[in-house]
Protein backbone atom coordinates (compact mmCIF):
# COMPACT_ATOMS: atom_id res chain seq x y z
CA UNK A 1 0.00 0.00 0.00
CA UNK A 2 1.09 3.92 -0.36
CA UNK A 3 0.55 6.85 -2.42
CA UNK A 4 0.12 7.00 -6.49
CA UNK A 5 0.81 10.08 -8.40
CA UNK A 6 0.69 11.49 -12.03
CA UNK A 7 1.55 14.90 -13.09
CA UNK A 8 0.46 15.54 -16.76
CA UNK A 9 2.74 17.94 -18.99
CA UNK A 10 0.84 18.35 -22.18
CA UNK A 11 1.28 15.28 -23.94
CA UNK A 12 3.59 13.27 -21.55
CA UNK A 13 2.94 11.89 -18.47
CA UNK A 14 4.89 11.03 -15.19
CA UNK A 15 3.48 8.41 -13.38
CA UNK A 16 5.14 7.63 -9.42
CA UNK A 17 3.59 4.91 -7.04
CA UNK A 18 5.42 3.83 -3.78
CA UNK A 19 5.10 2.53 -0.27
CA UNK A 20 5.23 -0.56 2.21
CA UNK A 21 4.59 -4.07 1.07
CA UNK A 22 4.60 -7.40 3.06
CA UNK A 23 6.05 -10.56 1.22
CA UNK A 24 4.78 -13.92 3.02
CA UNK A 25 6.73 -16.71 1.36
CA UNK A 26 5.76 -20.17 0.91
CA UNK A 27 7.76 -21.38 4.02
CA UNK A 28 6.07 -19.03 6.18
CA UNK A 29 8.64 -16.40 6.93
CA UNK A 30 7.37 -13.08 6.51
CA UNK A 31 9.47 -9.81 5.20
CA UNK A 32 8.48 -5.97 5.30
CA UNK A 33 9.96 -3.90 2.55
CA UNK A 34 9.09 -0.92 0.52
CA UNK A 35 8.30 -0.61 -3.10
CA UNK A 36 8.64 2.42 -5.88
CA UNK A 37 7.49 1.87 -9.52
CA UNK A 38 7.80 4.88 -11.84
CA UNK A 39 6.84 5.58 -15.65
CA UNK A 40 7.79 8.45 -17.76
CA UNK A 41 4.73 7.94 -20.77
CA UNK A 42 4.37 10.19 -23.60
CA UNK A 43 1.30 10.34 -26.21
CA UNK A 44 3.16 10.23 -29.89
CA UNK A 45 -1.26 10.54 -30.82
CA UNK A 46 -3.85 11.37 -28.38
CA UNK A 47 -4.66 7.57 -29.53
CA UNK A 48 -0.86 5.84 -28.85
CA UNK A 49 1.08 5.95 -25.85
CA UNK A 50 4.44 4.92 -25.39
CA UNK A 51 6.26 4.61 -22.40
CA UNK A 52 9.90 3.56 -20.35
CA UNK A 53 10.53 3.01 -16.40
CA UNK A 54 11.75 1.43 -13.93
CA UNK A 55 10.92 -0.24 -10.64
CA UNK A 56 12.31 -1.63 -7.55
CA UNK A 57 10.85 -4.17 -5.13
CA UNK A 58 12.83 -5.45 -2.05
CA UNK A 59 16.75 -6.10 -3.63
CA UNK A 60 14.96 -6.49 -7.46
CA UNK A 61 15.29 -3.65 -10.19
CA UNK A 62 14.07 -4.13 -13.08
CA UNK A 63 13.65 -1.64 -16.64
CA UNK A 64 10.38 -1.81 -18.58
CA UNK A 65 8.47 -0.24 -21.76
CA UNK A 66 5.35 -0.43 -23.41
CA UNK A 67 2.88 0.88 -25.97
CA UNK A 68 -0.86 0.91 -26.06
CA UNK A 69 -2.77 2.00 -29.10
CA UNK A 70 -6.40 2.36 -29.74
CA UNK A 71 -8.49 1.80 -32.68
CA UNK A 72 -10.09 4.89 -34.04
CA UNK A 73 -13.38 4.98 -32.95
CA UNK A 74 -13.61 1.80 -31.12
CA UNK A 75 -13.51 1.45 -27.40
CA UNK A 76 -10.43 -1.17 -27.63
CA UNK A 77 -6.24 -1.37 -27.72
CA UNK A 78 -3.90 -3.26 -28.76
CA UNK A 79 -0.94 -3.18 -25.91
CA UNK A 80 2.52 -4.92 -25.36
CA UNK A 81 4.94 -4.24 -22.46
CA UNK A 82 8.53 -5.64 -21.78
CA UNK A 83 10.57 -5.73 -18.81
CA UNK A 84 14.27 -6.38 -17.69
CA UNK A 85 15.75 -7.30 -14.79
CA UNK A 86 18.21 -8.80 -12.10
CA UNK A 87 19.53 -11.70 -12.92
CA UNK A 88 18.84 -11.56 -16.84
CA UNK A 89 14.94 -11.90 -15.80
CA UNK A 90 13.07 -10.81 -19.01
CA UNK A 91 9.18 -10.29 -19.40
CA UNK A 92 6.98 -9.69 -22.47
CA UNK A 93 3.01 -9.15 -22.30
CA UNK A 94 0.83 -8.34 -25.12
CA UNK A 95 -3.20 -8.20 -25.41
CA UNK A 96 -6.01 -6.39 -26.08
CA UNK A 97 -7.59 -3.81 -23.19
CA UNK A 98 -11.47 -3.20 -24.25
CA UNK A 99 -13.00 -0.61 -22.45
CA UNK A 100 -16.51 -0.17 -21.08
CA UNK A 101 -18.42 3.07 -20.61
CA UNK A 102 -21.13 5.66 -22.22
CA UNK A 103 -19.00 8.09 -24.47
CA UNK A 104 -15.91 7.40 -26.64
CA UNK A 105 -12.98 8.95 -25.54
CA UNK A 106 -9.18 8.80 -26.78
CA UNK A 107 -6.58 6.69 -24.88
CA UNK A 108 -5.37 10.35 -23.49
CA UNK A 109 -8.32 10.79 -21.91
CA UNK A 110 -9.53 7.66 -20.54
CA UNK A 111 -6.06 7.46 -18.70
CA UNK A 112 -6.47 10.96 -17.44
CA UNK A 113 -10.25 11.26 -16.52
CA UNK A 114 -11.50 7.54 -15.86
CA UNK A 115 -11.16 5.44 -12.42
CA UNK A 116 -7.17 4.67 -12.19
CA UNK A 117 -5.24 1.84 -13.78
CA UNK A 118 -4.93 -1.42 -11.18
CA UNK A 119 -0.63 -1.43 -10.67
CA UNK A 120 -1.30 -4.02 -8.83
CA UNK A 121 0.44 -7.12 -11.12
CA UNK A 122 3.40 -4.42 -11.48
CA UNK A 123 4.04 -5.89 -7.82
CA UNK A 124 5.06 -9.76 -9.28
CA UNK A 125 8.64 -9.89 -9.94
CA UNK A 126 10.61 -12.97 -9.72
CA UNK A 127 11.74 -14.48 -6.83
CA UNK A 128 15.63 -15.13 -6.05
CA UNK A 129 14.38 -18.46 -3.61
CA UNK A 130 14.35 -21.78 -4.88
CA UNK A 131 10.94 -23.42 -4.36
CA UNK A 132 10.66 -26.86 -3.50
CA UNK A 133 11.54 -28.51 -7.04
CA UNK A 134 14.22 -26.98 -7.12
CA UNK A 135 13.39 -24.42 -9.54
CA UNK A 136 13.33 -20.43 -8.81
CA UNK A 137 9.95 -18.83 -7.92
CA UNK A 138 10.63 -16.54 -11.06
CA UNK A 139 10.12 -19.62 -13.38
CA UNK A 140 13.15 -21.68 -14.81
CA UNK A 141 16.38 -22.15 -13.59
CA UNK A 142 19.29 -19.84 -12.52
CA UNK A 143 22.29 -20.24 -13.09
Amino acid sequence: MGPEAELYLGNMSLEAWGGYLNIDSDDGDGKDTGFIIGDVAYYMTDDFRVSVGGKVIDNYEGLRAGFEYQFGGMPMSLYSKAEYGDSEFFSLLGGLKFYFGAEDKTLIRRHREDNPRNRTLDLFTPGDDKNDNGGYAGGGSQP
